[in-house]
């Protein structure tokens, strides 16, 4: 009663409806604690027999599955199809749940597949060898981890069930408890309540009827408060039985009248209501309604396939039916024979567990007298060396002081080699934040050196002027180079490089950096061209980020060390199927002498390289640690004023043309009136802001400042803007909470949504990650260039173009033309 006071309190504390949502939060969740809370929605829905709703929430597991690679919830959602088949009568799936409980190697999956077999194995009465599975999959768990709770509980849910078939009514409580209140998870909402059907159902049938009815009301109010049909047709049935084992079957008869209709057509889940009535109307001297029911219950069985229990039942329905209808000598018979099939269905359950504790106490003494053998021996063989004599036992105590020593030394050794592995493992991580703080700190102040200094160009200068903010800028431009290539090169001695496995296309890739680099060609009067070969035109799977970033370092080294001829950059594919891109300068090329040192950091071919062409000497190091992290290779060949070739060599398997997305911008703007265009600046550093507005000016962009998010939000909420520049980091609300709340406040009202770019000196690509998740259109690293914020304008106006601004979306074009002209 206890342990139905905690079921029926936790399952009044919430419904269904909050289940659900629980679910849905939990497919925002790329994580697997994501996966195996949509595995406890799916498994509470399909043990109420709601199986629509199981078969949705199962479908959406597979689908996050599949989206995370994970190997373990893609076989718990095959299992749990297999579960709803066997549950709805389909006796051919228990081979296959068998089949993955033998194979599986996942200890988590392979639990839930011995629970499901248990089940399968209890209903057919063989309730010893489903204990023994269950022994087995719980003693495969962990001590301790994610999950491992989760497993327990299901393999102790079907252990009480188990322990209910043979009686053991103290061991099935004891097992529910275990289930419901020692491993249960207080943060996953459980509105189930099946423990009190299986309490009320055993102290039914052990002639606890007071316990019983208290349980049983219970259950009653639970099932009506969450107004499932699935859940009210297990109370009817619960109450049927009860009143079958009172032997009241008037009682059965009005405990199964408000689902009468549903058993015209009756479903594996309402064979026994059909059963129970049949007996309660012959017994009731309805022996034609009895017969009918009888008769459609012996189709059900026969279509289910094989079952002793089900074939004990049917007898004794029969052996009622036929004293109703007066054949009394065959209602006899087939009672005798049903109490003889029911005694010896009794007798080799009962037997069957029996056997399961006495299988495993003959386990144990079997350890125990092999000890005790060991023990003997090693007693005897201790008398014999006592007669060797004195001298051989101080030899041993010699030797077994040298053994300690020895182990002794190595518990130290390993002591030490652990706490230096802790003093490394706290160094790199330090160094990681310190290069990330350092990075946000740096960039804060170079924003305010490139972004003033940008603006400062667009002004009237004198040749010496202009002379110097050339050079203050190509020094911004080299340190923020540097601080990017730094930043680079420690994520990769960390370890914490993440490689990123999409399909993209590798034409389409090659062709957009190499758009980056055709100015710079031009100016210089090069022949640049690219050639990709047929064999690897269309899609292949990897990281194309990091692809493009070692094209591009290949290119920008082939611009810079070339002051006349061609640079060819090529792609096509190896005897071994592999992807060879090569890009090939007339440059100034290099000896085999400082071959060997090219890919060293801060290394170039002399010193006068760095000031003639500047560079950090660190892009190649970082380029070959990128393709050895892709599985592939970057190899070089050159000859002294002649030029050289960068080779690229990686393993990319295909993939579908289909699975290649082109970009597309993911919202609309907000419709204003035709003007110049406006933007909302959220940034709380003065110089940063006066960057922008020095950026802006003379452009026609009306600018709107604000220092912090939730400004931000108030001024978004009564004002209409073309992009909104969001820093990350402010005081009284973060840029991501803003974006947050301005996405949210377009989706409820229906509104189109306004460009949104976060503009930070968080330059992570974990930072870049967050905000698009947040829901901004693209991240912008201080130091800011004016022709990264241009461009990001000219996306804005051009999303705003495409969706019609205003009624006067004539002359808005112009407008946005005049502004990207005035800012160069």
């Amino acid at each position: 009663m206890a342990l139905a006071g905690i079921v029926e309190s936790r399952a009044s504390q919430t419904d269904f409806a909050a289940l659900e949502r629980f679910g849905a939060a939990a497919q925002q969740m790329d994580s697997r604690e994501g996966l195996n809370r949509l595995y406890h929605v799916t498994w509470l829905f399909q043990t109420q027999a709601d199986y629509d709703k199981a078969k949705l929430w199962n479908d959406r597991l597979a689908a996050a599955a599949a989206r995370e690679h994970d190997a373990r919830y893609q076989m718990v959602a095959r299992l749990n199809a297999l579960a709803a088949r066997y549950t709805q009568g389909d006796l051919t799936v228990v081979p296959e749940i068998a089949g993955i409980h033998a194979t599986e190697l996942d200890w988590f999956t392979r639990a839930h597949a011995a629970r499901l077999q248990a089940l399968a194995m209890i209903d057919e009465g063989q309730t010893g060898q489903a204990l023994r599975i269950l022994t087995d999959a719980e003693s495969a768990i962990p001590m301790s981890g994610p999950q491992v709770d989760t497993a327990r509980a299901g393999i102790w849910e079907v252990v009480g069930i188990g322990l209910m078939q043979i009686h053991d009514y103290e061991g099935s409580a004891a097992a529910f408890n275990r289930f419901e209140v020692e491993f249960t998870n207080p943060l996953y909402p459980r509105p189930d309540f099946d423990s009190l059907y299986n309490l009320a159902k055993m102290a039914s049938q052990s002639g606890d009827f007071a316990v019983a009815d208290r349980l049983a009301a219970a259950h009653h109010r639970l099932s009506e408060r969450t107004g499932m049909h699935s859940l009210q047709l297990w109370d009817v049935n619960l109450c049927a039985r009860m009143a079958n084992d009172r032997a009241e079957p008037r009682a059965v008869l009005r405990c199964i009248a408000p689902v009468g209709a549903e058993l015209a057509q009756p479903t594996a889940m309402t064979t026994n209501l059909l059963r129970l009535r049949a007996v309660a109307r012959a017994q009731t001297g309805d022996a034609a309604g009895a017969r009918r029911d009888f008769e459609v219950v012996r189709q059900l069985d026969a279509a289910a396939g094989d079952n002793e229990a089900r074939r004990t039942d049917l007898m004794n329905a029969e052996a009622e039916v036929l004293f109703a209808e007066g054949r009394t000598r065959e209602a006899f018979l087939k009672l005798r024979r049903f109490n003889q099939q029911e005694n010896m269905l009794q007798l080799q359950t009962f037997s069957s567990g029996i056997h399961q504790v006495t299988g495993d106490l003959e386990v144990q003494l079997a350890e125990r007298r092999k000890a005790l053998t060991s023990a003997n021996a090693l007693a005897a063989a201790d008398a014999r060396m006592l007669l060797i004599g004195r001298y051989f036992i101080v030899l041993v105590v010699i030797l077994l002081a040298s053994l300690l020593g020895v182990l002794f030394w190595q518990i130290k050794q390993a002591r030490r080699l652990k706490a230096a592995t802790r003093l490394a493992d706290e160094a790199n991580r330090s160094k990681s934040e310190f290069l990330a703080n350092m990075s946000h700190e740096i960039r804060t102040p170079l924003n305010g050196v490139i972004g003033i200094n940008a603006a400062l160009a667009r002004t009237e200068l004198t040749p010496e002027q202009a002379k110097m903010v050339d050079l203050i800028a190509t020094s911004g431009e080299t340190l923020e180079t540097l601080l990017t290539d730094v930043l680079d090169l420690a994520r990769i001695e960390s370890g914490h490089l993440e490689l990123k496995a999409e399909p993209f296309d590798l034409e389409d890739c090659l062709e957009s950096v190499v758009a980056l680099f055709e100015a710079g060609a031009r100016l210089k009067a090069l022949d640049f061209s690219l050639d990709v070969a047929p064999s690897v035109a269309g899609a292949f799977v990897g990281d194309v980020v990091r692809i493009r970033q070692v094209v591009s370092n290949l290119l920008s080294n082939a611009v810079k060390f070339t002051g006349q001829g061609s640079i060819v950059l090529k792609a096509t594919r190896d005897d071994e199927g592999r992807v060879v891109i090569a890009v090939t300068d007339t440059g100034i090329g290099f000896d085999a002498d400082f071959k060997a040192r090219l890919f060293q950091r801060f290394e170039q071919a002399d010193g006068s390289i760095t000031r003639r062409f500047g560079g950090t000497g660190l892009g190649l190091a970082i380029s070959r640690a990128l393709a050895e992290a892709m599985d592939g290779t970057l190899e070089a060949d050159a000859e002294p004023g002649v030029g050289s070739t960068f080779t690229l060599t990686l393993n990319l398997a295909r993939a579908p043309d289909a699975a290649v997305v082109k970009a597309s911008s993911p919202v609309r703007a907000r419709p204003q009136e035709a003007g110049a265009p406006r933007v909302l600046l959220a940034e709380d550093h003065p110089i940063n802001r006066k960057v922008v507005e020095l950026l802006f000016d003379g452009t026609g962009v009306l600018l709107t400042s604000v220092e912090n998010g939730a400004e931000a939000v108030a001024l978004y909420e009564t004002e209409a803007f073309d992009m909104v520049l969001m820093d990350m980091q402010m005081p009284v609300m973060d840029g991501l909470t803003a974006i947050r709340l301005m996405r949210g406040r377009e989706l409820a009202e229906g509104i189109p949504a306004t460009p949104i770019y976060t503009l930070s000196a968080n330059a992570m690509p974990e930072h870049a990650e967050a905000s698009l998740q947040a829901g901004a259109n693209g991240h912008l690293t201080k130091p800011i260039a004016a022709a990264s914020l241009f461009a990001a304008l000219e996306a804005a106006l051009s999303s705003a173009d495409g969706a019609g601004r205003s009624a006067e979306a004539e002359g808005e074009t112009d407008i946005a033309e005049a502004v990207l002209a005035a800012a160069g």
